[in-house]
């Protein structure tokens, strides 16, 4: 993504896998299991620039299970992915953060959504861009 004053990239992610989600936290045991069928990790990396402070991302661009959508195979969008049993799927430090990024630092974890199947097509449209966003079939 890049900052649209000065036209340089400020932050570079990459989604590393999509797949089944392994839930081994503590607090997994306590829940009541997906509300929409399936528990899926997306794993992320994030590197942010020493200009991304600057930018227009800078002081609020943050990662969560909101910042996603999917369409499943009957071309349905749904968008209530972030449910109960993906906040205590993993432990902690497999987490992808959810504070704010910092400039010139990188980042890897995951973001579990709840899904109603198991495949599909994953959007990532991140409110702090506006319109507009990425997709992956899986």
């Amino acid at each position: 993504m890049t900052d649209l004053a000065t036209d340089k990239p400020v932050l570079v992610f990459a989604v590393d896998a999509i797949g089944p989600a392994q839930c081994n936290s503590e607090y997994a045991q306590y829940g009541s299991g997906p509300e929409n069928g399936n528990l899926v990790a997306v794993n992320l990396r994030f590197s942010t620039a020493p200009e991304f402070a600057g930018s227009q991302l800078g002081s609020y661009f943050s990662v969560s299970a909101f910042d996603f959508q999917f369409i499943s195979p009957d071309g349905i969008t749904h968008t209530n992915l972030g449910t109960a049993a993906t906040y205590g799927c993993l432990q902690q430090n497999q987490q992808f953060t959810q504070n704010p990024l910092g400039a010139g630092q990188q980042y890897i974890g995951s973001v579990v959504l709840d899904l109603p199947a198991p495949h599909g097509t994953l959007v990532y449209a991140p409110s702090a861009i506006g319109d507009g966003g990425w997709e992956w079939q899986f």
